[in-house]
């Protein structure tokens, strides 16, 4: 018969648990205990507590900063999960030093963090900065998004509450530092590039640059090409590098793409490319009428000279009768939308207002534009990779673009933490 040691329930255990041996030097639990209660200066957060005299004592800032952010860093994003944490797990418990905050503490310290996140970020790049992990050649720029909750009365259906929010950052070449955060209620990024700058250029000048964004290295994916980005890059002094949506079309390394293409989708069935239809080449121009025949034989007569393209191009807009189109043998070749009732053509003058755009396409067309717009790809994506998947962080759980910020900022802050634990040269030397 076997035989089974005995156990029993109804018993207690004495179990002896050192904090501060739980935060072992090289973890990332460590690096934030480190950084939160040795380097950063949470006094920003004393004057909105006025219970000197009076009143029940807080949670300390610091006990709730290092909860938030380990809590991050392991994919627990709600105050319920991080409230939990508190009470189950050791490393949280260490953290917090045995005090258990509930989760409405904690979402109400999230959520009123808008004037203080901006002092805390700057104050954790200034260590970054100490450490050695900012290099300041190379930034790049871009966007990541995610959903986020709406309220019913702005949204206007219930199919709508999952709004998406566009996080931005700014990441340095080096050590992929961000060194600006940010939240866009909207997703054009032919906008977004001046707040960026301005931004990333403020919280340089905090930790001590001067003109810190001047001659160094920008780039950014063709989302961000247009006029008005090209114009800002140039007045901030920068080398940018925006390369325009056509710019593989004319690289030579990917003049056999195509040959790479899979011959058959999931379902096994023969690859079809889409079909082509009629552009401005297929079109004639008529000197005599001055009118613009199309492969019809229909012409298509001037509607206006002085058309400015969404990217500040400067074109004559010809446009055909509708009667001309409406019967035409030719028309599912040359309208992409059915419903359309005659076609548009843009011939674009020979002169291009400005230049700027033109000046951005020689530059990104040369062998060093395109290995310098190459390095964005290694220094941005995996700031994204790391907080996403690693982090777990695929949506926002606050509402409102300020409250969305502060919790895109905070987990800016956690990856900033890892290259310092990672790459700092004092924690590198403590490891050791």
């Amino acid at each position: 018969m076997a035989r089974y040691k005995s156990y029993d329930y109804d018993q207690l255990m004495m179990v002896p648990v050192s904090l501060e041996d739980q935060l072992m030097p090289g973890t990332l639990e460590y690096a934030i205990h480190q950084v939160v209660e040795e380097r950063l200066d949470l006094s920003i957060f004393d004057e909105r507590y006025s219970n000197d005299e009076t009143g029940r004592k807080a949670i300390a800032p610091e006990v709730l900063i290092k909860i938030v952010l380990f809590g991050y860093s392991r994919g627990l994003i709600t105050s319920r999960s991080l409230e939990r944490g508190c009470s189950e797990n050791i490393t949280f418990m260490s953290l917090a030093c045995g005090q258990k905050p509930d989760h409405s503490t904690i979402a109400a310290f999230v959520s009123s963090m808008a004037k203080e996140i901006e002092p805390l970020f700057t104050k954790e790049l200034m260590i970054c900065e100490e450490e050695g992990l900012i290099g300041g050649t190379h930034f790049s720029l871009d966007g990541l998004k995610l959903s986020s909750n709406a309220a019913k009365e702005w949204s206007g259906a219930f199919s709508d509450l999952k709004k998406k929010q566009e996080a931005l950052a700014i990441v340095d070449e080096k050590h992929q530092i961000v060194v600006h955060a940010a939240v866009f209620g909207k997703g054009e990024d032919g906008t977004n590039m001046g707040p960026m700058l301005e931004g990333a250029k403020e919280n340089l000048e905090v930790i001590g640059w001067e003109e810190p964004l001047r001659d160094r290295q920008i780039s950014a994916d063709t989302g961000y090409y247009s006029v008005k980005n090209l114009e800002v890059c140039r007045e901030h002094g920068v080398d940018a590098y925006v390369p325009d949506p056509q710019f593989r079309k004319r690289d030579v390394r990917f003049g056999d793409a195509g040959r790479h293409r899979r011959s058959v989708d999931k379902r096994k069935e023969r690859y079809q490319s889409k079909k082509r239809r009629f552009s401005v080449e297929d079109f004639e121009l008529d000197d005599r009428t001055g009118k613009l025949i199309c492969p019809g034989g229909h012409g298509l007569y001037v509607k206006n000279r002085n058309f400015v393209t969404s990217d500040g191009y400067k074109a004559i807009a010809y446009q055909a009768p509708k009667t001309a189109c409406r019967d035409c043998r030719l028309r599912s070749k040359c309208l992409r939308n059915p419903d359309t009732e005659s076609r548009q053509v843009h011939v674009f003058y020979g002169q291009r207002p400005g230049s700027i755009t033109d000046e951005m396409k020689e530059k990104i067309d040369t062998p060093e534009g395109r290995r310098t717009y190459s390095k964005r790809l290694g220094i941005v994506e995996p700031v994204f990779g790391n907080i996403r998947a690693c982090k777990r962080m695929d949506r926002f759980t606050l509402r409102g673009r300020i409250k969305v910020n502060i919790q895109w900022m905070l987990y800016c802050l956690v990856h900033n933490i890892e290259k310092i634990i990672n790459f700092g040269k004092s924690y590198a030397m403590a490891a050791a």
